[in-house]
């Protein structure tokens, strides 16, 4: 793809092209906004930069997050920062907030800035992504998320939610609910669900109607989530398991509001470990991700890429280590 095709695609001169590519000159409001999208919808990355991606490596490497207040996304990010210390890379951060569509935005921002390599912590490979990677000279690798085709690395969270499951029914926990995201994210809503569900099949448990509540990732939702679950007609659940820490702490202010006794009346758990999980009351039973080592393994990945000029294949899963506390 060149700029004579991207202009006989808009319906412009080359010149014309050339002047909204570099942002200089005249250029009407309506054509910029035709070459624009012809840019968009092909993908396409300026030849110049193309060139000088191949000539020379500019030791920048981009990094897409989903939202910057985040205790996750800021471990990982630790952890990228980490190895690009180590090889005298400079890292350029992209906010998405929370919203996928705008993560085909932030990479179409950074191959503009001539970056040797992108890390992007998704929250749903979309077709569109998909196409900007494709069409990206530099490396890209993804973590949170598991997408067919692109170098990934994640922890494994049907697996997790299954062991996690497992652990309170093993206790003797026969009717839990859960609490999960209303985002579309495939490895928070999806993948950990299934999990769960996996873990009743296996015990041959079924899962009552109205056992499951939407919210966000924050207490209050968590607490709202929780609300729902508990108010509804028959009898109550005896677990609880939610998708994130910040929901499990909600969920459980919730029920000591209502002078539940936990965890002997519910128990509840929660994943990821953050900051939260050890010091309230109960202290709530969780699984640690290894964020920092997503990162760095996620950065050590696209550093070997950018070296051997190659693409970064796989899908790498990291460790993670179940923590009983007093919650369950």
């Amino acid at each position: 793809m060149q700029i004579k095709d991207i202009a006989r695609m808009a319906g412009v001169a080359p010149s014309t092209v050339s002047r909204v590519i570099n942002d200089s000159g005249y250029v009407s409001a309506e054509v910029r906004g035709r070459v624009e999208e012809v840019i968009r919808r092909t993908g396409y990355v300026p030849n110049s930069i193309a060139k000088s991606l191949k000539a020379k490596r500019s030791h920048t490497i981009g990094v897409i997050v989903p939202r910057v207040a985040s205790e996750a996304m800021a471990r990982q990010i630790q952890g990228i920062a980490g190895e690009c210390e180590q090889r005298r890379y400079e890292m350029l951060l992209a906010n998405a907030g929370m919203k996928t569509e705008n993560e085909s935005a932030c990479l179409e921002m950074l191959a503009r800035r001539q970056i040797d390599g992108v890390i992007i912590m998704s929250s749903g490979v979309t077709a569109d992504l998909r196409q900007r990677i494709g069409a990206l000279e530099a490396p890209v690798v993804i973590t949170g998320q598991q997408a067919e085709g692109l170098c990934c690395v994640v922890h494994d969270e049907t697996a997790i939610m299954r062991e996690l499951t497992a652990a309170l029914l093993l206790k003797g926990r026969r009717d839990p609910a859960f609490i999960n995201v209303e985002l579309e994210d495939d490895a928070i809503r999806h993948k950990r669900f299934s999990g769960f569900c996996e873990a009743l099949r296996e015990q041959h448990l079924a899962l009552r109607p109205g056992r499951v509540a939407y919210g966000g990732f924050t207490i209050e939702e968590g607490a709202a989530a929780m609300k729902q679950l508990w108010e509804q007609e028959g009898p109550r659940p005896d677990a609880v398991l939610a998708v994130t820490d910040r929901a499990a702490v909600g969920a459980m202010q919730y029920l000591k509001s209502q002078g539940v006794c936990l965890p002997q009346q519910c128990a509840v758990t929660g994943i990821g470990n953050n900051q939260l999980a050890a010091v309230v009351e109960p202290a709530l039973t969780t699984v640690e991700y290894f964020y920092e080592e997503v990162g760095a393994r996620a950065a050590r990945l696209l550093f070997d890429a950018i070296q051997q000029g190659e693409r970064p294949q796989g899908v790498h899963f990291v460790e993670y280590r179940l923590i009983e506390r007093d919650s369950a």
